[in-house]
């Protein structure tokens, strides 16, 4: 459902997780924060991570399915 005329999300994020990779010596799941702003000049998105491994072969396709998810998530608001 469209919001109605004059509201807008101004602020919205999601934490993403997963499984540490085989180097990361941490015990806890790796987050990756994706977050929206607008300011007043249009919406833009912001990324927030600690550690966030992918791999070499999969990596393009895993960050743009992540970004994707989150334009999803944006537009359904």
């Amino acid at each position: 459902m469209a919001l109605p005329e004059g509201v807008k999300v101004e602020d919205m994020h999601v934490t993403y997780s997963q499984k540490p990779d085989s180097c990361d010596d941490s015990p806890y799941d790796q987050d990756l924060e994706v977050k929206i702003v607008d300011a007043g000049g249009g919406p833009y998105i912001i990324l927030k991570t600690e550690r966030w491994g992918m791999d070499l072969e999969t990596a393009e396709a895993m960050f743009a399915a992540i970004i994707a998810d989150f334009k999803k998530r944006f537009g359904d608001q």
